[in-house]
């Protein structure tokens, strides 16, 4: 018994004595000086002592209404599956994403995870399970897909440490495999021209605001009129991908596209569903992918995708000199990192900045005339380094 520390926890004191029952008792005092500690372990000691004669010969109170309520409790959350906290979840994500999000992150956790976890108590699920999973799926799906599903895992497993369901989350720093990088899509406005005149009737005026407002797909697709503002210049999106309000930016380009689209008081959306002759949705989301997909083979632009538009966007204004802290708004990302993608198309701008100090400090070390000559990897100047003034 007394006041110690532990080599492999550093920190507070730890104190070490013997309970009621005789048993052995060690734990962290949580006190910032030996004297705090040790007058804890006192504590400890005499409660030992006094419960010692009342406690039976197990050495322990008998339980009361609260433990008995909280041993209750605790077993029916350890009974709980990964099943039917993944309806819970799913409940949960309904009012914070949008329909497409939402669409999405189910099909992951009641199309994959449900299925590799389902049966599962949350308490059994360990690191070493998360890991087989993420094995099992490699060769199956892209790694980007592995990623997508590692990260909707890991934020449920959160959820459910935030809802006292688990303790600990089993998929924290398990690592995803890596995805591959791809180059980001950039059209010249001359190829812009050309994709945008090869697209159909209907698909123009989505590609054409898509790569004048740097709109996502699903944002465009949805958009409705009453959305738009014409006197601030500004689209408001109720919801985002990240559950927030977004605010688009209009140019003339932008308001050129808007003011050509057909205009019904009845019809809310800019882009109402339009069908072929058996009924089909031709703009729905996937098939506007596709056909721009086949707009650009067409077009001899085999690797350009619907969603390189807002690529092409971002890289013309950096092109332009924009600051990225600007395109990063325009784009609404939620992190200026995301956004960094585009800075390697400053490096011109960066090589002038740097080169200013070329006329600042002309004066203190003018640039180098005559002959140098190269000795053992050293350059031999004839001429002092530094030209200082004489007095």
């Amino acid at each position: 018994m007394g006041v110690y520390r532990r080599k492999d926890r550093k920190g507070s004191w730890w104190i070490s004595y013997k309970n009621a029952a005789g048993e052995r008792c060690q734990e962290p005092s949580r006190q910032p000086t030996k004297k705090r500690a040790q007058d804890l372990l006192v504590l400890r000691m005499a409660a030992a002592k006094m419960l010692s004669g009342t406690c039976g010969a197990s050495g322990k109170l008998p339980p009361t209404k609260a433990d008995e309520k909280e041993k209750a409790e605790r077993e029916k959350r350890d009974a709980v599956t990964f099943a039917e906290v993944g309806e819970r979840y799913m409940a949960f994500q309904k009012t914070t994403l949008t329909a497409a999000a939402y669409t999405r992150s189910k099909g992951i956790v009641e199309g994959h995870l449900t299925a590799a976890f389902g049966p599962k108590r949350l308490g059994e699920i360990t690191r070493e399970d998360v890991e087989q999973y993420i094995g099992a799926r490699k060769g199956l799906v892209s790694p980007a897909s592995i990623a997508k599903e590692l990260n909707t895992l890991k934020h449920l497993l959160g959820k459910c440490i935030d809802w006292n369901l688990v303790a600990v989350n089993a998929a924290h720093r398990v690592k995803a495999p890596k995805v591959p990088s791809r180059v980001m899509g950039d059209l010249q406005p001359a190829d812009v021209t050309r994709v945008l005149l090869a697209c159909p009737e209907w698909l123009q005026p989505i590609a054409a605001l898509l790569v004048f407002t740097g709109m996502r797909r699903s944002e465009c697709l949805s958009l409705q009129w009453s959305w738009i503002n014409r006197k601030a210049n500004v689209i408001v999106l109720p919801k985002t991908k990240n559950g927030k309000i977004g605010y688009v930016r209009l140019n003339a380009l932008a308001w050129a596209v808007l003011d050509r689209i057909p205009r019904s008081p009845e019809v809310p959306e800019v882009f109402p569903p339009i069908k072929d002759e058996r009924g089909r949705l031709i703009n729905s989301t996937q098939n506007t992918t596709v056909c721009f997909r086949r707009v650009c083979k067409a077009a001899k632009f085999p690797n350009f995708r619907l969603h390189d538009l807002r690529h092409t966007f971002a890289s013309r204004l950096v092109n332009e000199g924009v600051p990225l802290q600007h395109v990063s708004e325009l784009l609404r990302h939620s992190d200026l990192r995301m956004t960094m993608r585009y800075a390697h198309l400053q490096q011109d701008r960066l090589q002038a900045s740097c080169e200013r100090l070329d006329t600042i400090f002309a004066d203190i070390l003018p640039p180098v005339s005559g002959s140098t000559t190269v000795v053992k990897g050293h350059v031999n100047v004839s001429q002092p380094l530094l030209m200082l003034p004489t007095n």
